[in-house]
């Protein structure tokens, strides 16, 4: 399908800006693109993720040679040029850019914003069957070399770097982009649990240092244990596969929110089964799954991982990374599906109904009471699974206050 970006009515265009690339000069008329677009559709395995990971390839040429220099950036909109940048990266050489975001499920939209030649173009971008956005962007006029200001000289003009005097980073990623995920494990694996998902609950966020290039080169994380309506004990743990020779950083902090307990900075020379959050007997002052008690927060955790080489986001996997638990009085661990599969390629971690031990929730979710079945507590959650991800995305929203925990 190609677009040219000069015709207003083409529907395949649904915005085109155009903006000087700083130094509050003005651009005289606007550059014509053709837009090629091969985007791939489908919908992937069903795992009850609610987050999604979207490829993305972009290739940017003028008749003459590749539009080195040019800047590809993504960003989670709601219907708008604005938004939180989930991936930034300039273009290679040879014109191409690739790499990959992450949004929540109920995110349709995202934006495509391209800056060619000093002129900024913008698409918003349908993602609700998308897999991989493919866009082939043919400049129809030669571009001449326009001068930016690049402090590190990575290529990406200052006023889009979030690192100007780095040249190792440019972009900082928020997952989510706002507020936390929950994250909420069963932990009588390998038996079937009872689907209260309150034995061992944590509130998380991660930011990622993207390099120019759109690859991580750090990773920030904030965890808080939040809920243990367990009597099994427990550790969290993260493995970040192909990662060797990590510098991690991390600091731990009591009840107060604010008194560091721990802190200690050291290289993973392979970072598999990281502690993140040591044992949940003491970590939290209250197991918050009981109808009537008062909500008190557990103990937080705040970590930097420095990676040796920058690695491609979707090598890491889908959210929230190999974030696992370790249970102590059995010895097993236990990971999102998706992930571990046995020689026959049955998941390792969806149990013989075909649900998983452990589950990530948007923002600010409250579980189930204990014995609250999560069909019981939240009705759409049935929907959401039995049409393979597909209805009731938003299941998580609309719980049944007598069956859930009240933070």
């Amino acid at each position: 399908m190609t677009a040219a970006c000069a015709n207003k009515e083409d529907p395949a265009l649904v915005a085109l800006l155009a903006m000087a690339n700083g130094g509050g000069s003005t651009v005289q008329g606007e550059i014509p693109v053709e837009v090629n677009i091969s985007d791939v559709t489908g919908d992937p395995s069903f795992i009850f993720d609610t987050t999604r990971n979207i490829g993305i390839y972009i290739t940017v040429r003028d008749p003459v040679a590749p539009a080195s220099g040019s800047l590809v950036q993504i960003l989670e909109t709601s219907g708008s040029a604005t938004g939180d940048v989930i991936f930034q990266a300039v273009v290679s050489p040879e014109g191409n850019v690739q790499g990959s975001f992450t949004v929540n499920q109920t995110v349709n939209q995202v934006t495509l914003r391209v800056t060619i030649g000093g002129q900024l173009y913008t698409w918003l971008v349908d993602i609700s069957n998308v897999e991989e956005i493919r866009r082939y962007l043919l400049i129809t006029a030669q571009i001449a070399p326009i001068t930016i200001v690049d402090s590190d000289r990575d290529g990406i003009a200052d006023e889009n770097d979030a690192y100007p005097n780095d040249a190792t980073r440019s972009a900082i990623v928020r997952l989510p982009t706002d507020g936390y995920y929950t994250v909420a494990y069963e932990d009588l694996f390998p038996k079937q649990g009872d689907a209260d998902f309150n034995d061992y609950v944590v509130e998380l966020r991660y930011e990622e240092d993207l390099n120019a290039a759109g690859k991580i080169k750090n990773i920030r994380g904030y965890v808080r244990h939040i809920a243990r309506g367990a009597g099994y004990r427990h550790t969290l743990q993260l493995t970040l596969p192909g990662v060797s020779n990590a510098t991690l950083a991390m600091k731990r902090f009591g009840f107060d929110n604010t008194t560091v307990e721990a802190e200690s900075t050291s290289v993973v020379p392979v970072f598999e089964h990281v502690e993140i959050m040591p044992n949940s007997g003491t970590t939290i002052q209250a197991d918050n799954s009981k109808k009537g008690q008062t909500y008190k927060p557990g103990k937080r955790a705040e970590f930097e991982v420095s990676l040796a080489t920058p690695v491609a986001a979707d090598s890491l996997g889908t959210m929230p990374f190999d974030l696992h638990l370790n249970v102590i009085n059995t010895g097993h661990k236990i990971h999102f599906a998706g992930r571990y599969f046995d020689a026959n390629g049955k998941d390792l971690y969806l149990d013989p109904a075909g649900f998983p031990w452990a589950i990530l929730v948007p923002g600010t979710w409250l579980w189930p009471l204990e014995t609250q079945n999560t069909h019981i507590a939240y009705p759409a959650f049935k929907t959401w699974y039995e049409s393979a991800g597909t209805a009731s995305v938003d299941w998580y929203l609309s719980p049944l206050a007598d069956k859930v925990f009240q933070r």
